[in-house]
């Protein structure tokens, strides 16, 4: 059924046209010539062509529940790739990711999955490629391993679009219930839905942090400023996902030495005296081994190991560097919050 108003407008329509059709007579009634008569029904007939043409186009859709048929204003045709929404962070690279879609391959009868994904090279890896083992999954079966990935050779602090592709498939897979792993069992992994919403997985996680640890007046003194608590292990893990259950603490500072700094003493102060205590006692020695005797003032990181498990509460860093004059043992507590 359509709407009272289009009945009427259909009416006067066929009344325009049924007056064009009789043009010529009618006009010659009223004392036209036959030539000019001719010339004015041509162009009406083409003004009828052209409002039939539009009558036409407004009447599609305009039925009652026929709305849903058009395209409404921002919705995406069933062949375009959805906007990305999800977001995972894996082996230095910020991964926005849009719904996976199933294709069938041209001119076979098997299907391949496409993943729209943009990569953010977050790391220092000049230019990086994301060459992880990339998984796809159905009900927990294992369908298609180490996807195609159409980016590459990003640079740090830029970004690039493009997909994922997983092949391979003999019937149209199901996505409702498929998952797609970024990373193997041994290590750190994230696994996101192939359809549908997700929480944003592996992000990095702030760590407040302030204040400075000293070892007495005039001799060595770090002085932290940030931190971030994250599962890919950075420039010393050339910024690979960390093995599983454990996540990598990364905090900034700077460290300044005195002139009463070691006065002979053999050691140089470095990073190893930095050393962690976490809430249930644990003792965590860093990472990295930095050397501060030729290098104070400037800006350093220093690295630990953690166990993600119940990883959250009271942390102390203590400055332990003794040399010849220390006097004390300087420390600085945070904070460290929970992992998503």
């Amino acid at each position: 059924m359509r709407y009272p108003r289009q009945n009427e407008s259909r009416t006067r329509l066929y009344g325009i046209c049924e007056l064009i059709v009789n043009c010529p007579r009618s006009l010659s009634s009223v004392g036209v010539t036959t030539i000019g008569a001719a010339v004015m029904c041509s162009l009406a007939r083409l003004f009828m062509v052209s409002l039939l043409m539009l009558w036409f186009a407004g009447s599609i859709g305009c039925g009652p529940g026929d709305e849903a048929k058009m395209d409404k204003p921002g919705s995406a045709r069933q062949n375009d790739k959805p906007a990305v929404t999800r977001m995972i962070h894996f082996a230095a690279f910020t991964i926005a990711l849009g719904d996976a879609i199933v294709e069938q391959d041209k001119g076979a009868s098997t299907y391949h999955v496409t993943v729209p994904v943009t990569l953010t090279n977050d790391g220092s890896l000049n230019p990086a490629s994301l060459s992880n083992e990339i998984t796809f999954l159905i009900g927990g079966i294992k369908q298609s391993i180490v996807a195609t990935v159409s980016v590459r050779d990003i640079a740090p602090g830029t970004s690039m679009s493009g997909s994922l592709i997983f092949t391979g498939f003999i019937t149209s897979p199901d996505l409702t219930h498929a998952v797609i792993i970024f990373g193997t069992e041994s290590e750190q992994n994230a696994v996101v839905p192939a359809i549908g919403e997700a929480r944003i997985a592996l992000m990095p996680v702030p760590v407040t942090i302030s204040g400075t640890a000293d070892t007495g007046e005039d001799t060595t003194a770090a002085a932290f400023e940030s931190g971030v608590l994250r599962a890919d292990g950075t420039d010393i893990y050339d910024n690979q996902e960390m093995p599983k259950s454990k996540l990598c603490l990364v905090l900034r500072y700077k460290v300044t030495i005195g002139t009463r700094y070691t006065n002979g003493a053999t050691e140089y102060w470095s990073s190893k005296h930095l050393v962690l205590h976490a809430p249930n006692g644990k003792v965590i020695i860093a990472e990295n081994l930095d050397y501060m005797g030729d290098s104070p003032g400037k800006n350093h990181e220093v690295y630990y190991i953690l166990d993600d498990k119940d990883i959250a509460g009271e942390y102390q860093v203590i400055n332990t560097y003794v040399g010849c004059c220390g006097t004390k043992q300087g420390k600085v507590t945070f904070t460290l919050p929970a992992f998503n």
